[in-house]
């Protein structure tokens, strides 16, 4: 009955992690649009969400509460691994930007819009 006991755990474990890990992406996602939608209002869409910025609040509201779902039931050894994916996850964006700034000081990053999309389709068919 113990090992039976322990398969449990360790398929709770794996659900409780990716429910955080979904919670997460769906957060970013959500985030991503709300600010998306307030930096770039002008550029074209091929949709528009109802509801407006209120649906995206609302996305991020609910993903908040399934990521703090998955955290709460993750068991204490999970955290150690975790903690080091995202230290190192939030590392190397910033190594990366010191090293542009030694290297090329005028470096600036290329912001691609809704009109670069047909000439990025062009690059990949030819």
């Amino acid at each position: 009955m113990a090992g039976k006991n322990a398969g449990l755990k360790r398929q709770l474990s794996l659900v409780s992690l990716v429910a955080l890990a979904a919670g997460a992406v769906y957060f970013l996602g959500c985030l991503s649009a709300f600010r998306l939608r307030g930096t770039h209002p002008e550029w074209e869409r091929p949709f528009r969400a109802p509801l407006g910025k209120a649906m995206f609040g609302l996305g991020m509201l609910v993903s908040a509460a399934i990521t703090l779902v998955g955290v709460t039931l993750l068991p204490a050894n999970a955290w150690p691994p975790i903690i080091a994916y995202l230290v190192i996850g939030a590392l190397v964006p910033l190594a990366m930007r010191f090293y542009r700034a030694r290297v090329d000081p005028d470096c600036t990053p290329i912001i691609l819009g809704p009109e670069d999309v047909g000439t990025i389709e062009e690059r990949e068919n030819a």
